[in-house]
């Protein structure tokens, strides 16, 4: 498995609440989970921190497609990519299970499956999700304006997205998603880029350790 620096949303939900106890080094057990992309190319994965689609499905794909060798930090490349494509996005229309009970239809910006809190740069886009918990945050920020998605992107650094209307928040351990209509919906996994709707994301029995 490929772990980019979204990873660093992984340690940080294992030790905010309690942090290890490093004297007689025990790890900190977290939860990994696992995507599988159905249709005619099936794709299985494992991921320990964030999956998404929508629009940032888009962002992964241009932001792993740019030219390499350029000296920016990557928190600046991801928020250039960012403006880029959600200046270019149309909401696509999805319909969303959570723990076998339909939650959601209709336009997205972007959906993310969150078992961790970071991702894309220091994005805080699930404040309180624990990796150790067994279950996702699933944040749905729904179909919008552009004006409305770039002000809101915006807030998600401080986790202020929260408050709006545009976004809810849901827990569950097993995720489904189908996209609605032909135009395509692209997934993202801990910065890699799977492939599109329709797919299953669900947490592991089994646990990831970390120790230092």
């Amino acid at each position: 498995m490929r772990l980019r620096p979204q990873f660093s949303g992984v340690t940080r939900s294992c030790y905010d609440r309690q942090p290890p106890d490093l004297s007689n080094g025990t790890a900190d057990r977290c939860r990994i989970a696992h995507l599988r992309r159905r249709g005619w190319d099936t794709v299985s994965r494992h991921f320990a921190n964030i999956a998404s689609f929508g629009v940032s499905g888009h962002i992964v794909q241009a932001v792993n497609e740019a030219p390499k060798g350029r000296r920016l930090p990557g928190p600046m490349v991801f928020f250039f990519h960012s403006l880029l494509q959600i200046l270019r996005y149309t909401p696509r229309d999805i319909r969303l299970r959570l723990d076998g009970e339909d939650i959601y239809e209709g336009p997205i910006t972007a959906v993310a499956v969150a078992n961790g809190a970071w991702f894309g740069g220091g994005m805080k886009v699930a404040p309180e999700a624990d990796v150790a918990d067994g279950l996702f945050d699933v944040i749905i920020i729904r179909g919008a304006g552009r004006l409305k998605v770039l002000t809101l992107m915006n807030s998600i650094y401080s986790g202020g997205h929260l408050k709006s209307p545009l976004v809810s928040i849901h827990r569950a351990r097993l995720v489904e998603a189908w996209p609605i209509g032909r135009e395509p919906v692209p997934i993202d996994s801990d910065g890699e880029a799977p492939g599109q709707l329709p797919a299953r994301f669900e947490i592991m029995v089994g646990a990831l350790s970390l120790k230092i």
